[in-house]
């Protein structure tokens, strides 16, 4: 039996956006993470499933997608921490990682974000003018709803074991803005899609 052409493989892995939780008192940051008792990712043909909670309590788990052509672990969740004035932090990179495991070089070519009612994934909230409005990036890539990473290097991943088959997912310029959504418990955001490939990108 002819082996399939790893060139053009693609893998594709899905994170759920997850709820963003206030604080009793305004005095008090939100201290928001990954629920433990979450349900874990999925995984369906080609697609892998990710919760990104914003919650209370932390359980950054990991799972993998493996078949005879490629193998990668994603994270469960990526959590956020929410303070009065609307500011997201997210974990620290190295706590939610993509994770090359196969015997090649892989990459991650696209990051699609879908918004969740009632939230509105934007560009900027202080530009925005809509109710629940929520900005993020993921390893320099701001959150929209198709973001072309096949000519960025810093999504390349090397063999399992290179020293460079991980790619440490660091979240920055988060905000959430004129929030009329009930965040006293979890509620879902976004989700995100990653689409993987074998090989390595090259710079544009």
């Amino acid at each position: 039996m002819n082996k399939p052409d790893l060139t053009n493989l693609k893998r594709r892995a899905v994170v759920c956006g997850a709820g963003l939780m206030t604080a009793a008192t305004l005095a008090a940051p939100l201290s928001a993470f990954a629920d433990a008792a979450a349900a874990p990712g999925t995984n369906t043909g080609e697609t892998q499933t990710t919760e990104v909670t914003i919650q209370s309590i932390a359980d950054n788990k990991g799972q993998t997608t493996s078949d005879e052509n490629l193998t990668f672990s994603t994270p469960t969740v990526i959590p956020f921490t929410a303070v009065a004035d609307g500011t997201l932090t997210g974990p620290s990179a190295d706590a939610v990682k993509i994770v090359n495991k196969s015997a090649f070089p892989v990459r991650v070519t696209n990051m699609a974000v879908a918004e969740k009612d009632p939230f509105h994934i934007v560009d900027d909230v202080t530009t925005s003018t809509g109710t629940n409005d929520v900005q993020f990036t993921v390893h320099g890539a701001k959150a929209a709803a198709s973001v072309d990473l096949s000519h960025d290097t810093t999504w390349n991943m090397g063999y399992a074991g290179s020293g460079s088959d991980s790619i440490s997912l660091d979240t920055s310029a988060g905000k959430i803005a004129r929030v009329t959504a009930d965040l006293k418990s979890a509620q879902k955001v976004a989700t995100i899609t990653w689409t993987l490939a074998s090989g390595a990108n090259a710079a544009a």
